[in-house]
């Protein structure tokens, strides 16, 4: 079998998977349908918005930034109706985008976006009109809004395309026909187009037909034609170059040992996979993967299934270079209007760099690789006084010691006092981490402007940049697709190397070339299925693909029937539809199959999200206690009412014959009081409510719009964000609070638990929350089976409440005296414990600051030094590590007190007497020598 006929079964499935794309029943499965009555004004031009009446206005607006995510405000026109065999239509031909904006309680004005007007598949469907009526469709609304002309010239054509489509209606635009008109016209044989006009929230379409054709091309396509990344993901043999062990140093970002092995193998292996578990750092990942891709020289793609998780990744790029021009966000109208405005920023010579950009270039990588000399020379030296300071305390315990032991004594004292302090030491170090991070940065943008001057010095790859603004430009597409197609992309790759679009939209700004981009990065791999994201891997020289095996996969209703049928059609064997199975494989499970070298994975294992008790659950179900919980603090025992997990009992709480809890939902709204009047205005921190269960999501947006009001509902939707879904609502997002409803009571049905237990929407729906999480139940976990997961997770939270016991570490004499010396009566001070893994001495808390100490060289379970580069990664999750060693203690106690002092305050205390006395302090001094003179002690250190 050879891969075109791969490529054809899969897109055969996935056609038959999308057949029922669009809107079909305006009157059906829709959210604040509003028909308009009378003449048109808005796509007309008469008017520029409308006012909808405030109470329907406001829960519109409501509703719509509650859900903006998974539905969309769409304004449809000209509605095709009639009855078939698949049911009552009433659909739309036509979709402008709409929205609503607020200014006031009572003041809800309409707008709809007159250009990129869409066409409605399910209408289109219904008409039965050759693929020639679409293109001719496409072409008369090019323009903005819908004028008496446009719709005139669109019946003169249907009467062409469509003659047994009655379409007398369209005369009477702008003027519209009744509501009740079109909901009777769905209830007839004959089809029919009627002049109407309404507005409703639905769910986001998904447009499938240019990524069909671009299917289609591939498996019409030679294999031979086809790129490197596809080839591989289809299973032929591509071998890839050696894995070199290169620096990462050139990164403006702090890696991981897992994260640094990603962005080595992504630089020369045909395919990577990256496990990424929730909140582990995918999307600063990524970030680093398309950064050191651009300091290379070489292009990269980012894509993923939905937009939300583009966006996140476009954030992710662009903060960590600290410019928000480094990235070409491409895709629908919004995104289109950004890419125009850098182009002509471009092209008018705003980001040309003048004066000397080769040779400055030049000098500051020479001083990034200084720095990075720096960093490798401050690193060995604070590893090496950490094993001297372990030599000098034993020396300096010895009760019998020999002359030799008497002179390395008298030496080490002076050693001691000539350098500087351990933390003193740690702090230079981790000033030229950020010095470096910060020179990259300035490189990065440095290089991508010295690239910009190159391509505008030369006429003709000016020439092509002209041409893409040109392009882009066009109100036609065939005319807009015809430009870009035509393009030189290796020219402008040079200028805008860094590309991020959704697979739905890539056909839109990018065509179908092989190996346009040296890299392709695909996020959330475990929801693509696989046809949809083989035009992309066509584009590709490699691919990294990014996701989780343990979370949400990509839905499918295809049934097994169908894809049988397809299979048999194209001759794919049996063992190839287990291997790429479109409805139970996703791209994440097929490229861990094909992965043959460890070296091209990585598992991302440090947790940064969540608190340690709501991920706690999850990485011992699902993860098998992999993760380092980044933001794990055992000396922070917190009584049950603020503790960061809790289940909350609603008694009595019932499902109804509906699948409504309405005791968990009151208790839910209940606790959104609460916070509204805790939280002072713009204070309010993000929230997340959720349920498995669509009825009891349903149930809980109703009830929010029913007891909440103007300036209430208002900071709920912009000051918390407040997101009310499911768990596929949440893929990909979090939130400060999580309420989860999970609507089930003691006379449960065993499918709903069934489904409720799902392992990959049960762990999305229990990790989204970053510091509290509230879990509402009505069930008494006793009558659930003993191996229910829901049973064990509230077991777990119960258990979690309980004062979790810190590492069991005797207090030494060294941690005594530093207690002694540091602690006032009101601090609180801990002794052991482990933060991902990491021992942690010492904790002392003052008020709302910690500071926590690594003790080293006094013989004990404190005596080894934690490594300089596990500190480095503690500091980046929040919690800096600060070490001392036992000698300095002993030889220089006023200085290490003043410094460490120095770091529990955060700030000089504002008594003169205090003031002097650190203005007055040796380490002070030598506190600020080391930072005028970072470099001198790391090359003549002993």
């Amino acid at each position: 079998m050879s891969n075109s006929a791969l490529i054809q079964w899969l897109t055969a499935c996935y056609r038959e998977d999308r057949v029922r794309a669009g809107v079909r029943d305006f009157y059906g499965a829709v959210k604040y349908r509003r028909m308009t009555q009378g003449e048109e004004k808005l796509l007309t031009g008469i008017l520029p918005e409308i006012l909808l009446p405030p109470k329907y206005g406001s829960d519109l607006a409501a509703y719509s930034t509650m859900h903006k995510r998974e539905r969309e405000l769409l304004y449809g026109v000209l509605f095709v109706c009639g009855k078939t065999e698949e049911g009552i239509h009433r659909s739309p031909l036509v979709l402008f985008n709409a929205k609503i904006t607020e200014d006031g309680d009572d003041y809800f004005p309409l707008r709809v976006q007159m250009k990129g007007a869409r066409l409605n598949q399910a209408a289109l469907d219904v008409l039965q009109a050759p693929k020639e009526f679409e293109q001719v469709l496409r072409e008369i609304l090019v323009g903005e809004g819908l004028s008496e002309a446009m719709v005139g010239e669109i019946r003169r054509e249907m009467a062409v395309y469509c003659p047994h489509v009655h379409c007398k209606s369209l005369l009477k635009w702008p003027y519209l026909e009744a509501s009740g008109t079109v909901e009777d016209a769905g209830k007839q044989r004959e089809v029919s187009v009627l002049s109407a006009a309404g507005i409703a929230n639905v769910e986001r379409q998904v447009s499938t037909r240019g990524l069909l054709e671009e299917l289609k091309e591939l498996g019409e396509m030679d294999v031979s034609d086809h790129s490197n990344a596809l080839a591989h993901v289809l299973g032929e043999v591509t071998a890839g170059k050696s894995i070199k062990e290169q620096d990462v140093h050139f990164i403006p970002a702090t890696l991981s040992s897992q994260q640094e092995r990603v962005l080595k193998s992504a630089r020369v292996q045909p395919l990577t996979v990256c496990h990424g578990p929730p909140g582990t750092g995918k999307s600063y990942t990524v970030a680093a993967i398309a950064l050191d891709h651009v300091i290379r020289g070489e292009s990269v793609l980012v894509t993923s299934r939905g937009d939300h998780a583009v966006n996140v990744l476009h954030k992710k790029i662009d903060s960590m270079l600290g410019s928000v021009h480094a990235t070409v966000r491409a895709g629908r109208s919004e995104h289109l209007k950004n890419l125009k405005c850098l182009l002509k920023s471009i092209l008018a010579g705003a980001n040309e760099f003048v004066v000397d950009g080769p040779v400055s270039l030049h000098v500051l990588y020479k001083r990034i690789e200084e720095q990075v000399d720096s960093i490798r020379d401050a690193e060995c030296a604070l590893e090496g006084e950490f094993e001297k300071s372990m030599e000098r305390a034993g020396a300096h315990l010895d009760p019998s010691p020999s002359l030799v032991r008497k002179v390395r004594r008298v030496w080490d004292g002076y050693a001691i006092n000539r350098r500087p302090l351990l933390s003193e030491m740690r702090e230079t170090y981790m000033q030229l981490q950020r010095e470096r991070e910060l020179a990259v940065r300035h490189y990065i943008k440095l290089k991508l402007q010295c690239q910009i001057t190159k391509v505008l010095d030369d006429a003709l790859s000016r020439k092509e940049l002209q041409k893409m603004w040109e392009g882009v430009r066009k109100r036609r597409g065939s005319d807009q697709q015809a430009i870009l197609k035509a393009l030189d992309y290796s020219v402008l790759l040079k200028a805008l190397p860094v590309w991020l679009t959704s697979t739905e939209d890539m056909h839109r700004v990018l065509p179908l070339k092989k190996e346009m981009f040296d890299v392709l990065v695909i996020d959330e791999a475990s929801q693509c299925d696989l046809a949809s994201i083989l035009p992309a891997l066509q584009r590709a020289k490699r691919v990294v693909v990014v996701g989780d095996t343990k979370q949400l996969r990509h839905v499918s209703f295809l049934s097994k029937h169908t894809m049988s049928t397809a299979a048999k059609e194209f001759s794919v064997s049996e063992e190839v539809i287990e291997k790429y199975h479109y409805r139970n494989r996703s791209l994440m499970d097929v490229a861990i199959d094909l992965v043959h070298d460890q070296r091209q994975t990585g598992f991302l294992n440090e947790h940064f999200r969540s608190q340690y008790g709501i991920i706690s659950y999850s990485n011992r179900r699902f993860y098998g206690e992999s993760l380092q919980i980044m933001r794990e603090r055992p000396w922070q025992q917190k009584d049950a009412e603020d503790a960061a997990l809790k289940a909350v009992f609603v008694d009595g709480g019932r499902r109804d014959d509906r699948g409504v809890n309405q005791l968990e939902i009151d208790a839910i709204i209940s606790v959104l009081h609460d916070l509204l009047k805790k939280y002072p205005k713009n204070k309010l921190p993000s929230i997340g409510v959720l349920s498995p269960f669509r009825a009891q999501v349903d149930a809980l947006t109703r009830s929010v719009f029913e007891e909440f009001r103007g300036s209430q509902l208002r900071r709920l939707r912009v000051e918390a964000q407040l997101l009310i879904g499911t768990a596929h609502s949440f893929q990909g997002e979090e939130r400060w609070l999580m309420l989860i409803s999970m609507a089930i009571d003691n006379s449960y049905h065993a499918a709903s638990l069934r489904f409720l237990e799902r392992e990959d929407v049960f762990n999305v729906a229990i990790t989204r929350a970053k510091d509290r999480q509230y879990v509402f139940h009505s069930l008494d976990s006793n009558k659930l089976k003993p191996d229910s997961m829901l049973s064990e997770y509230l077991m777990h939270i119960d258990t979690e409440n309980e004062s979790y016991a810190i590492d069991s570490v005797e207090r030494d004499r060294f941690a005594n005296e530093v207690v002694h010396e540091l602690c006032n009566k009101n601090d609180q001070v801990s002794v052991g414990g482990r933060v991902a893994g990491v021992p942690i001495d010492i904790v002392i808390q003052r008020d709302d600051l910690v500071l926590a100490v690594d003790l080293i060289g006094y013989p004990g379970d404190m005596q080894v030094a934690v490594h300089t580069k596990k500190a480095l990664m503690l500091s980046r999750a929040g919690l800096d590590l600060i070490p001392l060693g036992y000698y300095e203690w002993e030889m220089r106690r006023d200085d290490c007190v003043t410094m460490l002092n120095l770091l529990l305050r955060h700030e000089i205390e504002k008594t003169p007497e205090v003031k002097e006395s650190i203005e007055n302090s040796r380490s002070l001094e030598m506190y600020s020598y080391v930072k005028r003179n970072q470099l001198r002690y790391f090359g003549e250190r002993m």
